[in-house]
């Protein structure tokens, strides 16, 4: 497992993305309504994929698109990934109260991302012990390799 902003986006099939992103232009072009949701994941993923760095990443327009899912269809997972999406666009103090207004502590993926912006802050302990709960909780043995990496990095 390698976290997005890890990935050596030299090594992504550039036709396939390419592609990818010709048939987003035809779905937005042929669409006679509002956009649903798997437009909306597409243009999510389209963010992600067509950056050519994580941090030129477009964060206000994936911060827009997570505010566009979560009115259509609130889900405590979209408000996660969200809140990690606002972090990179505004910095991780907002990150942090954003996931705090909706606690998911039984989330391996929630505490791993608190750890994030408490380590953006310098708040290290606290970081780690947030590492450490994402630990117990996470489900499987890739989790739980990629947490530690992140653990022993730190």
């Amino acid at each position: 497992m390698v976290l997005l902003a890890e990935q050596d986006r030299s090594r992504w099939d550039a036709q396939q993305l390419a592609e990818g992103a010709a048939v987003l232009a035809d779905a937005d072009r042929l669409r006679t309504g509002p956009p649903g949701d798997y437009l909306l994941q597409a243009r999510l993923t389209a963010c992600h994929s067509l950056a050519a760095s994580y941090p030129v990443t477009d964060w206000r327009a994936v911060v827009g698109l997570y505010d566009q899912l979560l009115v259509r269809r609130p889900s405590p997972v979209l408000r996660l990934n969200g809140a990690v999406a606002l972090g990179e666009r505004d910095g991780p103090q907002v990150m942090l109260a954003e996931l705090d207004v909706d606690p998911l502590e039984r989330s391996h993926l929630w505490h791993a991302a608190r750890a994030e912006a408490l380590h953006r802050l310098g708040q290290r302990e606290a970081a780690a012990a947030a590492l450490d709960r994402a630990l117990t909780l996470a489900p499987g043995e890739a989790d739980r390799r990629l947490l530690e990496l992140r653990r022993q990095s730190r």
